[in-house]
C-alpha cells in the first residue's frame, strides 16, 4: 500500500496510518517509507475498526480525505483521479472507484480481473430507499440492508451512497458531526460503516457517485481470511450479521425515517441460512 502511494502521480499531502498492535516488523516497514510520505502515525490504544477510521478522519489535515486498506494498492494515478473528480463533479461529497482482487502466488502477484460488485436486489418494500436516496442506484433501504438496483451495473457513474471502504473519498466537511465511535461501539467489523459516512453527506446537502468508467480510481484488493467481510466461520456469521441489524438503529440516531416492519421482515428473510448465529446476532442488537 505505501509504495502504491510513493509513485502516485500526484502525491498524497499526508499519509495517516493507524495502528493498533506496532510491532517491530510493522514499525520498520513504516520508517522505510517515511523519507517519501508525510506519514502521520496514530497508535490506537482501544476500539474497535469503527474507532480506527474515527482517528483517522479526526487527525486528518485535508479537505479531501481518501481510505485505502493496508492489503490493498493504489494505481499510479489514484490520488490524481480523485483530485480531478471532486473538482469536476458539482456539490459531490463522497466518491467511491473500482475494487480488483488480486491474490498471491510464488513468483508474486496475480491479478484476477474481477472487480468486486454485488448484483443488484429484486425489488420488495424491504428494500425501498430511504427518503433522500430515491433516485439513487444504491444505498441503504427502510429495513436498514442495503439495496441496488439495475443501473448500478448499466451505467459508468452513478448517483449511490454503496462506498467500497478500501476505495473511497469524502470531503472532509461531509463527514464532519458524524460519531462512528458511538454509532459502532459494540461492533467488530464496522460492515457499513461507508453507506453511514455516505448517508450522512447526503443529509447535509451533498451527492455522492460510483464511478466504474476510465476516470474511476482504482485499487487492487487482496482477499484473505482476514478481511473485514471475508469469511464464514460462526463468528463470522454473526459479527456481519450483528452489524445489518444494528444499522437500523444506527439510521434512526441519525434522524432516518426507518421502518420497523420491514427492518423484522428483512431479518427474518436474511436469517433462513445460518439461523442460529444470525438469530443471536439479532438478539444482541437489541439489547446492545
Amino acid at each position: 500500500m505505501l509504495m502504491s502511494l510513493e509513485v502516485q502521480t500526484l502525491k498524497p499531502y499526508e499519509v495517516v496510518i493507524i495502528a493498533k498492535d506496532l510491532d517491530d516488523e510493522t514499525k520498520s516497514v513504516i520508517n522505510s517509507h517515511e523519507r517519501n510520505l508525510n506519514i502521520d502515525l496514530v497508535k490506537q490504544v482501544h476500539g474497535h475498526l469503527a474507532h480506527a477510521y474515527s482517528l483517522g478522519i479526526k487527525r486528518a489535515s485535508g479537505n479531501l480525505i481518501l481510505f485505502i486498506d493496508d492489503d490493498a494498492f493504489a494505481e499510479l494515478a489514484w490520488v490524481e483521479k480523485y483530485t480531478k473528480i471532486f473538482s469536476q463533479y458539482e456539490n459531490l461529497g463522497g466518491a467511491s472507484g473500482r475494487v480488483i482482487t488480486y491474490k498471491l502466488n510464488d513468483s508474486g502477484i496475480v491479478v484476477d480481473q474481477s472487480e468486486i460488485r454485488l448484483p443488484p436486489n429484486r425489488e420488495a418494500f424491504w428494500r425501498r430507499p430511504l427518503k433522500k436516496l430515491e433516485s439513487y442506484c444504491g444505498g441503504i433501504s427502510v429495513s436498514g440492508l442495503n439495496f441496488k438496483k439495475p443501473c448500478h451495473d448499466k451505467e459508468e457513474v452513478v448517483l449511490s451512497a454503496l462506498m467500497h471502504g478500501s476505495n473511497m473519498a469524502f470531503k472532509k466537511d461531509a463527514i464532519d458531526g458524524v460519531d462512528l465511535d458511538e454509532l459502532f461501539k459494540n461492533s467488530r467489523r464496522a460492515l457499513g460503516f461507508e453507506m453511514i459516512l455516505a448517508y450522512w453527506s447526503i443529509l447535509k446537502g451533498y451527492r455522492t457517485l460510483r464511478f466504474f468508467n476510465k476516470e474511476a480510481p482504482t485499487v487492487y484488493h487482496l482477499q484473505h481470511k482476514g478481511s473485514a467481510t471475508a469469511g464464514e466461520t460462526w463468528r463470522d456469521v454473526f459479527w456481519k450479521h450483528y452489524d445489518r441489524a444494528k444499522q437500523f438503529y444506527r439510521l434512526k440516531k441519525l434522524g432516518a425515517e426507518v421502518s420497523f416492519l420491514a427492518y423484522i421482515v428483512a431479518m427474518l428473510l436474511n436469517a433462513r441460512k445460518s439461523t442460529l448465529p444470525k438469530l443471536l446476532a439479532f438478539l444482541y442488537a437489541q439489547l446492545f
